[in-house]
Protein backbone atom coordinates (compact mmCIF):
# COMPACT_ATOMS: atom_id res chain seq x y z
CA UNK A 1 0.00 0.00 0.00
CA UNK A 2 1.28 3.45 -0.86
CA UNK A 3 1.71 6.14 1.79
CA UNK A 4 0.59 8.77 -0.72
CA UNK A 5 -3.05 9.62 -1.14
CA UNK A 6 -4.52 10.73 -4.43
CA UNK A 7 -5.34 14.10 -2.94
CA UNK A 8 -1.78 14.67 -1.68
CA UNK A 9 -0.32 13.85 -5.08
CA UNK A 10 -2.76 16.16 -6.89
CA UNK A 11 -2.13 19.02 -4.46
CA UNK A 12 1.65 18.64 -4.79
CA UNK A 13 1.39 18.55 -8.58
CA UNK A 14 -0.84 21.62 -8.63
CA UNK A 15 1.49 23.60 -6.39
CA UNK A 16 4.47 22.64 -8.53
CA UNK A 17 2.62 23.67 -11.69
CA UNK A 18 1.71 27.10 -10.28
CA UNK A 19 5.23 27.77 -9.07
CA UNK A 20 6.69 26.57 -12.36
CA UNK A 21 4.37 28.77 -14.38
CA UNK A 22 5.25 31.87 -12.42
CA UNK A 23 8.97 31.13 -12.57
CA UNK A 24 8.89 30.32 -16.29
CA UNK A 25 6.92 33.36 -17.35
CA UNK A 26 7.58 36.30 -15.04
CA UNK A 27 5.33 39.31 -15.27
CA UNK A 28 7.10 42.56 -15.96
CA UNK A 29 5.62 44.56 -13.10
CA UNK A 30 7.07 47.80 -14.46
CA UNK A 31 5.10 47.33 -17.69
CA UNK A 32 1.76 47.15 -15.85
CA UNK A 33 0.17 50.58 -15.48
CA UNK A 34 -1.80 51.29 -12.34
CA UNK A 35 -2.13 49.19 -9.20
CA UNK A 36 -1.00 45.55 -9.16
CA UNK A 37 -2.73 43.00 -6.95
CA UNK A 38 -1.02 39.66 -6.35
CA UNK A 39 -2.44 36.41 -5.01
CA UNK A 40 -0.83 35.80 -1.61
CA UNK A 41 -0.44 32.09 -2.43
CA UNK A 42 1.88 32.86 -5.37
CA UNK A 43 5.61 33.51 -4.90
CA UNK A 44 6.48 37.08 -3.98
CA UNK A 45 6.91 39.51 -6.84
CA UNK A 46 9.00 42.65 -7.04
CA UNK A 47 6.04 45.00 -6.96
CA UNK A 48 2.69 44.30 -5.36
CA UNK A 49 0.42 47.11 -4.29
CA UNK A 50 -1.91 44.69 -2.51
CA UNK A 51 -1.94 41.00 -1.57
CA UNK A 52 -5.15 39.08 -2.20
CA UNK A 53 -6.03 36.80 0.73
CA UNK A 54 -7.52 33.29 0.52
CA UNK A 55 -11.04 34.62 1.20
CA UNK A 56 -11.30 36.90 -1.82
CA UNK A 57 -15.05 37.48 -1.52
CA UNK A 58 -14.75 38.85 2.04
CA UNK A 59 -11.79 41.01 1.01
CA UNK A 60 -13.72 42.27 -2.04
CA UNK A 61 -16.75 43.26 0.04
CA UNK A 62 -14.56 44.69 2.80
CA UNK A 63 -12.09 46.93 0.96
CA UNK A 64 -11.34 46.11 -2.67
CA UNK A 65 -14.67 47.20 -4.15
CA UNK A 66 -14.50 50.53 -2.29
CA UNK A 67 -10.93 51.12 -3.54
CA UNK A 68 -11.99 50.58 -7.14
CA UNK A 69 -15.08 52.76 -6.93
CA UNK A 70 -13.03 55.79 -5.97
CA UNK A 71 -10.18 55.25 -8.43
CA UNK A 72 -11.77 55.25 -11.85
CA UNK A 73 -8.79 53.40 -13.35
CA UNK A 74 -7.92 49.84 -14.29
CA UNK A 75 -6.41 47.43 -11.78
CA UNK A 76 -4.36 44.36 -12.70
CA UNK A 77 -4.39 41.20 -10.62
CA UNK A 78 -2.06 38.19 -10.99
CA UNK A 79 -3.92 35.26 -9.47
CA UNK A 80 -4.56 31.53 -9.64
CA UNK A 81 -7.34 30.32 -11.92
CA UNK A 82 -9.96 30.04 -9.16
CA UNK A 83 -9.44 33.60 -7.96
CA UNK A 84 -9.42 34.82 -11.57
CA UNK A 85 -12.92 33.46 -12.06
CA UNK A 86 -14.10 34.93 -8.73
CA UNK A 87 -12.57 38.34 -9.34
CA UNK A 88 -14.02 38.59 -12.84
CA UNK A 89 -17.46 37.60 -11.56
CA UNK A 90 -17.37 40.06 -8.66
CA UNK A 91 -16.32 42.88 -10.98
CA UNK A 92 -19.09 42.03 -13.46
CA UNK A 93 -21.62 42.20 -10.60
CA UNK A 94 -20.62 45.86 -10.26
CA UNK A 95 -21.04 46.41 -14.00
CA UNK A 96 -17.31 46.72 -14.65
CA UNK A 97 -15.50 45.12 -17.57
CA UNK A 98 -12.77 42.53 -17.14
CA UNK A 99 -10.09 41.11 -19.38
CA UNK A 100 -8.54 37.76 -18.47
CA UNK A 101 -5.29 36.40 -19.89
CA UNK A 102 -3.67 33.08 -19.11
CA UNK A 103 0.00 33.49 -18.17
CA UNK A 104 0.85 29.87 -17.48
CA UNK A 105 -0.39 26.72 -15.82
CA UNK A 106 -3.10 27.93 -13.51
CA UNK A 107 -1.88 31.55 -13.32
CA UNK A 108 -3.95 34.34 -14.85
CA UNK A 109 -3.82 38.09 -15.30
CA UNK A 110 -7.15 39.82 -14.70
CA UNK A 111 -7.60 43.47 -15.65
CA UNK A 112 -10.59 45.15 -14.00
CA UNK A 113 -11.65 48.21 -15.96
CA UNK A 114 -13.80 50.58 -13.92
Amino acid sequence: MSAFTRRAVLMAGGAAAVLGAVAARPVAAAAIPGPLWIDASLPAMARADLLLHPDLVAQWRGELRARLRGRGEAVTAIVRWDKAMLLAGLAREEGWKTRTQRLGNGVFRVDVIV
